[in-house]
């Protein structure tokens, strides 16, 4: 090979590990940019190779890219952007057993819509079954949220939401407040990420979860438009298993990177 061609070569080359890199990234990005036992047992069954997720930890830890919590590990913003978890939801709105769930869009005339009402009921479909059951239900949700399915929707603090608002124009007629529910969306997933990482750097480990208008203007999120935007990421984080320890008779607690340990 001439001089010239074999530095064409060489400068289509990437950088030693970084085609690996973006991959495994791409993957750890929806798993809160956390490394940890639970996480690299998704990655083995997804194919993923381990002895890169480990090289790469290695390598972010010795670059100051990333923190050592306990037995996880969270890389920081600079090399991971944390997105939306990937949840796949044990029932969609579409399916016959949730749709008789949704309400009319007339059932609460203060929040006009169609909700997910009495979902509740799924334990006494499956009461033989609860620990199933409370994890259908939030797979269920949560996926419905990540989707832009529905909305755990209020404008004011001060006001509960109804229950679980359906802005997805096909499962029910659009609603005025179903519009704004809609609309509040914009940025979701950067709005989440910035949640996340908030927890991470405010949050301590088996403390008690932050929410409230109080914990909305510590994290600067007063313009969201939905002032309920945090229960809806407590949700979908639970779902995700990233609040250990959760089922249908225990509370769980946080982990990283909803929360650090005090060294």
């Amino acid at each position: 090979m001439k001089l010239k061609e074999l530095l064409s070569a060489l400068i289509l080359l990437p950088a030693l590990g970084q085609a690996e890199d973006v991959d495994l990234i791409s993957f750890l990005e929806h798993e809160g940019c956390t490394i940890g036992a639970p996480v690299l047992q998704k990655a083995a069954a997804q194919g993923i190779d381990l002895a890169g997720i480990e090289n790469l930890t290695e390598r972010s830890l010795a670059a100051g890219q990333a923190k050592q919590e306990r037995d996880w590990v969270v890389l920081d913003d600079s090399i991971c952007t944390i997105r939306l978890p990937k949840i796949t939801p044990r029932y969609t709105l579409d399916d016959p057993f949730i749709a008789k769930f949704i309400s009319a869009p007339d059932a609460y005339p203060n929040q006009p819509g169609c909700y997910l009402d009495d979902l509740d009921q799924i334990y006494d479909v499956f009461w033989f079954k609860r620990e199933k059951a409370f994890q259908d239900f939030f797979s269920t949700v949560a996926g419905a949220l990540i989707a832009g399915d529905i909305a755990f929707f209020s404008d004011e603090a001060q006001t509960v939401p109804a229950g679980y608002l359906v802005i997805d124009e096909s499962a029910c007629p659009t609603t005025e407040y179903a519009n704004q529910a809609r609309l509040a969306r914009a940025g979701y997933e950067e709005r989440f990420s910035d949640y996340v990482r908030f927890l991470s750097k405010h949050s301590v480990c088996d403390s008690r979860v932050p929410h409230g208008p109080n914990f909305v203007a510590q994290l600067g999120q007063q313009d969201n438009p939905n002032a309920w935007f945090w229960m809806e990421y407590y949700l979908i984080t639970a779902a995700a298993g990233w609040r250990e320890g959760l089922s249908y008779n225990q509370k769980g607690v946080n982990r990283p990177p909803l929360c650090s340990y005090k060294n």
